[in-house]
């Protein structure tokens, strides 16, 4: 839903850019949520597996292309 939004607010804007706001917004989210920097960590790690997981989905055509 917030991707969407952000998709319709900011479709021209730089990726890295909008990759940077996504990580500043993780960041005080997860600060939120967190009761030390262990913590927040294990969030983090949590967020880097979804975002793997969502990359190797959306590269997963180029993936079978190469192993053909």
């Amino acid at each position: 839903m917030i991707a969407r939004k952000l998709a319709k607010v900011a479709p021209d804007e730089d990726p890295a850019h909008v990759a940077g706001a996504i990580a500043i917004f993780a960041t005080e989210t997860i600060k939120r949520s967190a009761n030390n920097l262990m913590e927040a960590r294990a969030y983090l790690d949590g967020l880097k597996n979804g975002i793997d997981g969502l990359l190797k989905n959306a590269f997963s055509e180029e993936a079978e292309k190469k192993r053909d």
